[in-house]
């Protein structure tokens, strides 16, 4: 019984927080929702042929051209592409490995000098504190020309 008063009070309370909108709200609101659907379709819609198309035979694909539902699904393209003697495949082994190193070096760098700040003992690093912190908070832009 007392699940039941407590479901009352938080319904009550959900009513009395409630908005009400105007009828040109509702529809602008509406028509706001349908403009983001359609755009939606659009900008899917490219992607689903594409794919598509990329899984579907290429002697099929002559003939027949891109449907949702072929008869012949494949995954040579992909073979193709991606093959260990397929430049796209070095290409993004590369691009792979440097984004890795990349990522690693970055980390590891703010690690460091994050560590650095984070020790109280070493001498500048409380002036360079307080200097960024007062300017934050007293609205001008940091910038390295404004220290005084």
């Amino acid at each position: 019984m007392s699940v039941s008063v407590a479901t009352q009070a938080a319904g009550a309370a959900a009513k009395r927080t409630r908005i009400k909108q105007s009828k040109t709200s509702r529809a602008f609101d509406v028509g706001n929702y349908f403009l983001l659907a359609l755009l939606g379709l659009v900008t899917i819609g490219p992607f689903l042929y594409l794919v598509s198309a990329s899984l579907t035979e290429s002697n099929y694909y002559r003939v027949v051209g891109v449907s949702i539902s072929p008869q012949h699904w494949t995954l040579d393209s992909y073979l193709v592409l991606l093959g260990s003697a397929s430049r796209i495949y070095q290409a993004l082994r590369i691009t792979l490995f440097i984004t890795a190193v990349g990522t690693a070096l970055s980390l590891l760098t703010a690690a460091g000098l994050a560590y650095g700040l984070a020790q109280h003992e070493v001498p500048a690093v409380g002036s360079c504190c307080s200097t960024c912190s007062s300017r934050c908070c007293s609205g001008a832009a940091w910038c390295p020309t404004t220290w005084s």
